[in-house]
This record gives C-alpha cells, structure tokens and sequence, in this order.
C-alpha cells in the first residue's frame, strides 16, 4: 500500500484476540501509529497489537470508556486520530478520498463516520447504521465524555459552526451479535456503569437515553418505555438531540411489543410529523397499524416510507430501509390484504434493489408453492442474477431452490449453473438426485475434489439410503436427504432426528415448500401427524397440520385441524387464515365428490384460500 495517513488508531480492549486481528489487518494499512490501552486482558490480545506494531498501555478498568478512550488518545501524536473498537472492521476507501479528508479546509475538526452493526432482524441477521464521531483532528480541546455509550461529537462541535461534517468512511460492528453480548457480560457490565453514573448525574439526557436503549436492546419492553417515554414529552424533544428521532422509534417498537397500539400509533403519528423522511419510523408505524389489523393503511404508510427513500446519515437506521427492506413490509401488507400480485410485484421489486435479499427470495417461493402463476417473478429474478454471472449469487439462488424442493426448476437451473465459477457438477448431480438417478449423481460428484463443500455429505446420503436403517445416520443428513427428496428414508430418520420438523411449524418456509411439494404426499400427512400430537398444539400448529393434510389430500382431517386452529386462534387475522382453510377443505371435499372430470384439479378459490393460510403462517 502506498505511505500510510497521518493518523494514529486508538483502541481501547480486553480480552479480543478473537476480534483484534481483522480489526488491526484492516486499518493498520492507513496509520501511522496504532494505540492500544488493555484495560486488564488475560489472552493474546496484548501479543496480538504488539504483533503489528502497537504501542501497548496497560491501564486499570474504571468502569468508564471515555476515561479509557483518552487515556489512548492523549498518547498519540499524530494529526489525526481514528478511534475503532476491537469488533469493528474499517472498510477499504481509496488512498485518494483520505487524503481529501485530512486536508480539509481549517475550520473542520472532525468528521462522523457510518457503524454498520449486525443485529438480528427479519429473516435472521441484518444491518444497522449510525453517524458517529470516530475522526477527528489531535486537538487537547476533543476528548471523549460519558461513562458509557461515550461520545466526541460535542466536543469537535464545539471548536466551530462548521467543525463536525460527514465523512464516507464505513466501520463494520459485529459487538451487537446475540453471541458476543453474552460472552462479554455487556448486559450486567453497562447495566453496572449506567446506575453509577446516573447516580451522579440523574438529569443527564444522554445517560437516560442510553439506559432506555439498553433495555431496548434485550426485549425489556416496559423498562426501556418508562426511561424513552419522558424523553420524547420533555426538554430533549424542545432542543431536538441528535438522539431524538431514534428515541421516538424504539418507544414506537416498545410499545408495540407491549401491545399498548393507541399510545404506539400516536406517537408514531407525532414523531412522522417530525421526522417524515424517517422510513424506519415510517415502518415501526406500518408494524403498529398491522398489529392492529389494519393492513391496508399500513401499506399506504410503507408507500410513503419508500418515497422517503434511503434515510440520511443522521438517522440510526437499519440496512434496506426505504429500498428493499421497506418493500419486503409492503408486500407482506398486501399479502393481509389478500392483494398477491401486489406482494408479488413488491417481493420483485426488493429483489431488483438487492438480488440477494432472502426474505424476499422465501415470500416469492411461498406464494409460487401454491400457485404457479407467481413463479414468473422469481424466475425472472434468476434470469437477472445468471446474466450478471455473479457465480456467489448464482450459488445462492440454487441453494434457495434446492432447499424449496422445486427441483432446481431445469429450466432456470441450467442458467444459473452457467453462471457459477465452479461446482456445476456437484449442482447438475443434485438434480440427477432429485429427479431419481442417483448413479449419475455419484458420478458427477465425483468429478469435484474431495474438500468441495457439500460432496461428502450428499455422497453419504445416498450411501445411507442404499443400506436402510443398519447403520447410525451421518450429522446433518435430514438436510441433505430432503434436498435430494429422499422421502422414504427422510422419514426413516425423522423420528430420530429432530430436523427439520422440531418446531410446532416447519422450522424454515422452504422447508415447508419442499413438504407441501413431496409427491407422493406421504411426508406431508407423517409431518401433520407430528404436528397433530406436539404437547398443546396451538393455532399455529393446527393450521400447519391443515395445510399439509389438504397438500396431501386428506380434507376431512385438513378440515378438523382448521376449526380446531379457528377456536384456538387469537388474533383475528389468523382466525380468519383458519376460517379460509377451513372453506378450502370443504370445497375441496365437494369438488372430490362431484367427480366431474373438469374438476379435478384445484379450485382457484382453494389456491386463494391456501394463501391465505399459508400466508399467516410465515408472517414477518
């Protein structure tokens, strides 16, 4: 790399050396001088800095990080200071852009830059995104304040009108992961740190702001509503904090969970009157209206979210929102709407802002599942994805349709293996599998090297099933034998392995395509009889169990399963997804008994009302 920046990296960390080494291989580049303050590590970590050249302070923990923060920057001597956490990553921007950046004209003092934290979120991980003031000039005048959740930003805006600007720096955060929360002992440590400083200075916005967001950030719903609540009623809604807009969505979401809807919807109400290109906001509104069975107008709202678009760096604001993300909602709107072609065109729409948005990817699978006419969406998507020859987007879409049990769709399938750098012939031995020549799978397996992923566990698959039940199954085959649609000896394994029909529902929506899929329909009816005698089935339960029975052509029990679902339900929407499938399965059993050749194929009526059901089941 060419001559590194003016910069000096000042860290502060305990115990990382599982984090350190990528944090430090990705910025080292750019500084001149690294600075770490080790606050007590038992580990490597200290090896690990010292291992790129850092200059290593070995200071006591006083439960306080801007006090640990300025210990590190009051070593360094460069012009610049850049501050990263040991789970954080910088992303690589040009030479060229830096040096813009530290050449800026004298009266800016430092810049925000974009945190991208993965949570979880819809349909597993997502990303979230704040401004925060991790660059700045090494001025005496800009040290870091508060115990916890510290911050530079009033002190580098404080040197000037125009000292605190943005910057297009981005910083991956991986410390907000379930996993890592938990390892570190985050909840009980910042729990500690904020009762100690409140204690200090009980009226301090911030503080108060941040106890009501660690709440948050571990589902204590009321606990994090009687610290935010106030805020948004006071002196900090007045003065407008950079915090503020960020405050109004996690009340909105906390009082949501709580299920108190009129005091969410007003505040959502207020805060949009505020904040109105704030599409997160805008969405949190939309989940509230949804809660309250009112889809339609949720829709409208999301509509409204979109137009505001990609939200500004000033909002804390999750990946998508206001592009794909915002239209996953929206589909999934018009789904309780019963409107399909609109989700459908949503669903679409998300994939052609961001082709390799899974949960888009599931809704589109699920509605094409039960009818054929939405397949055209996601083919086209395909289509889209191997022509850009994208071999990891490729990849991905096959891992998608396999896991469905659509047999790859030859059709689509072929162009996307086009589209792979390599394993064409472990995909094309998959589709051998799946349409019933494992001879010719084995073949084309063999062709790729022993380490490719995946070959030594389709091969044991097959294996397992050529000799029944004489053996113990290998780790992980239920996935592999479903991909193949292996179903005798899937269910050969299910009673013993707890895969992938643990849940009161199928685990997966894809695993249940693959299910309502499987010809002939015997792992359908084995899976309701699983669900029919699950400890206290609800009604989520019992509209599984319907909607596999009627798959599998059974409609007296399809029907008993959905008026049991019907008096067990407790929102009104799926009452009434049970109350559809109900009249699916009684027009169903009346069509069986007209037996007029015209009518043997299903009804379109019972293509609607299996959406509906199907629908409620996977909701977002």
């Amino acid at each position: 790399m060419e001559e590194k920046l003016p910069i000096s990296l000042c860290m502060i960390v305990r115990d990382e050396e599982l984090f350190l080494p990528d944090c430090l291989a990705a910025a080292a580049p750019y500084c001149s001088e690294i600075i770490v303050a080790d606050t007590g590590s038992t580990d490597r970590t200290a090896d690990i800095a010292e291992a790129y050249g850092a200059n290593v302070l070995r200071i006591a923990w006083q439960d306080d990080f801007a006090l640990a923060r300025n210990a590190a920057i009051q070593q360094a001597s460069q012009p610049w200071i850049l501050v990263l956490d040991a789970d954080e990553r910088l992303l690589p921007l040009p030479m060229e852009d830096w040096r813009r950046l530290l050449l800026s004209e004298e009266q800016c003092y430092g810049y925000l830059i974009e945190i991208r934290s993965r949570v979880e979120g819809i349909g597993g991980e997502e990303e979230v995104s704040d401004a925060v003031c991790r660059l700045f000039r090494n001025d005496p005048r800009i040290r870091f304040s508060g115990a916890i959740h510290e911050e530079a930003a009033t002190a580098v805006s404080a040197c000037g009108e125009e000292a605190l600007r943005f910057a297009p720096v981005e910083v991956l955060h991986e410390g907000y992961r379930q996993a890592v929360m938990v390892r570190r002992g985050k909840k009980e440590r910042n729990k500690r740190i904020l009762l100690a400083a409140l204690n200090r200075e009980p009226e301090n916005p911030v503080l108060r702001y941040a106890m009501g967001t660690e709440y948050f950030t571990y589902g204590d719903w009321e606990r994090a509503a009687e610290w935010l609540e106030p805020m948004v009623n006071g002196e900090e809604a007045a003065e407008d904090s950079g915090y503020l807009s960020d405050i109004w969505l996690k009340l909105v979401h906390a009082l949501r969970a709580l299920g108190r809807l009129e005091e969410a919807e007003r505040y959502a109400r207020s805060g949009l009157t505020r904040y109105g290109d704030f599409p997160d906001l805008h969405e949190a509104y939309a989940a509230v209206l949804m809660e309250m069975d009112r889809p339609g107008e949720a829709g409208l709202v999301l509509e409204r979210a979109c137009l505001a678009g990609i939200p500004s760096a000033r909002y804390s604001s999750a990946a998508g929102s206001g592009s794909y993300r915002t239209m996953l909602a929206a589909g999934y709107a018009a789904e309780r709407s019963y409107n399909w072609d609109r989700a459908a065109e949503a669903y679409a729409a998300a994939l052609e802002a961001n082709p390799g948005y899974r949960p888009a990817w599931e809704r589109l699978i699920l509605l094409g599942t039960l009818d054929s006419e939405y397949r055209r969406h996601w083919m086209a998507a395909a289509d889209r994805a191997a022509a850009t020859g994208d071999h990891r987007l490729c990849r991905f879409m096959l891992e998608l349709l396999a896991d469905a049990g659509l047999q790859l769709e030859p059709e689509v399938s072929g162009r996307l293996m086009e589209g792979l750098a390599v394993g064409e012939a472990f995909w094309s031995g998959l589709l051998a599998a799946q349409q019933g020549d494992p001879s010719a799978a084995r073949q084309r397996w063999a062709q790729l090297p022993d380490a490719y992923p995946g070959k030594g566990e389709y091969l044991a698959a097959l294996a397992w099933v050529d000799r029944g039940r004489a053996e113990p199954p290998p780790a992980g085959l239920a996935h592999a034998l479903l991909r193949v649609r292996a179903w005798p000896a899937w269910l050969r394994l299910c009673p013993t392995a707890p895969a992938p029909m643990a849940a009161p529902v199928p685990a997966a929506p894809l695993q249940w395509c693959a299910l309502l899929g499987a010809a002939p329909p015997v792992p359908a009816l084995a899976a309701a009889q699983r669900l029919r005698t699950t400890a206290q089935p609800g009604a989520p339960a019992r509209l599984a169990a319907g909607a596999l029975h009627f798959a599998a052509g059974d409609m007296p029990a399809a029907a008993a399963q959905f008026a049991a679902a019907r008096e067990a339900a407790a929102q009104p929407w799926v009452s009434r997804a049970a109350a559809a499938g109900l009249a699916a399965a009684l027009a169903a059993r009346a069509r069986g008994a007209a037996q007029v050749p015209a009518l043997a194929a299903p009804l379109l009526c019972e293509r609607e009302l299996m959406l509906r059901v199907t629908s409620v089941l996977y909701s977002l």
